[in-house]
């Protein structure tokens, strides 16, 4: 929730900026644009954690990682190079 909320600040802060600054010229619409963004996302994000989207990012990147330590305790499949070269050794 608080990617999503980010990207839409981000979003409407880039297209505010660029509004605001084009009648100055486009690089001033850009840099103004570059600053809404930023602001935006942060300010999105600030929002999304307010409203309790961080304790389900977590909870979704704890169960993320749980899965990756399973997999890496897992024996790899498959032959590599010095497995084979054993397997040709011992045959």
């Amino acid at each position: 929730m608080t990617r999503l909320l980010a990207l839409v600040g981000a979003t409407i802060g880039g297209y505010a900026g660029w509004a605001a600054g084009e009648s100055f010229g486009i690089f001033t619409a850009f840099v103004v644009s570059m600053v809404l963004t930023a602001a935006g996302g942060y300010y999105g994000r600030k929002i999304g954690k307010h409203y309790g989207g961080r304790a389900r990012c977590s909870r979704i990147v704890e169960l993320i990682t749980q899965r990756k330590t399973k997999r890496a305790q897992r024996p790899q499949r498959g032959l590599f190079l010095c497995e084979l070269c054993a397997l040709c050794v011992s045959a």
